[in-house]
């Protein structure tokens, strides 16, 4: 890779990083929530047989939107690439610089699941979205299918915390 980077920590899908959890509650932040929501309505899902990067066209869609909003809060070198990876760049702050490299990473694609009897067309249909609270809890579903947003809470957990000047970090990619 071109800043040669070797991934030495991976988050799952369920693990809230914890600056995140502190500042913001968790899924109880409006900024996590809003960036999940925007992106898990992009199209974006993948074609399972497919054997090509992306899988399916689709994804551009939400590659374009994410290089977007690297931009704009301030990543540098935000590049797209022919197979649909967004790779950009945010310098250490002040006394991190020897640090080592961090990569923040989550893949785009959709998971398209539906209920047997739904209509749902996911290159068509938006996903029908909502948020319930439950014991103080807000709780994102989608009726009639998944919301296939694993690719989504990656990229909100991504950038809610690259947008976040108050972190101390070494350069992050």
């Amino acid at each position: 890779h071109k800043y040669s980077i070797e991934p030495i920590v991976t988050l799952s899908h369920y693990e809230m990083p914890v600056h995140l959890t502190n500042k913001y509650n968790g899924w109880a932040s409006r900024e996590v929530i809003d960036l999940f929501l925007k992106y898990v309505k992009i199209h974006s899902v993948s074609a399972m047989e497919a054997e090509d990067n992306p899988s399916n066209p689709l994804e551009w869609n939400i590659a374009n939107i994410i290089a977007e909003d690297m931009r704009a809060i301030g990543l540098r070198d935000v590049t797209l690439s022919d197979k649909c990876y967004v790779y950009g760049w945010l310098d250490a702050t002040p006394g991190c610089e020897d640090a080592p490299v961090v990569m923040l990473q989550g893949h785009l694609d959709m998971v398209g699941e539906k209920d047997a009897d739904s209509a749902h067309d996911f290159a068509r249909d938006g996903l029908d979205l909502f948020v319930e609270t439950v014991e103080d809890t807000p709780w994102v579903g989608a009726r009639g299918t998944t919301l296939g947003g694993d690719d989504g809470i990656a990229v909100a957990y991504a950038l809610a915390l690259l947008a976040d000047k108050e972190i101390p970090h070494p350069p992050l990619e």
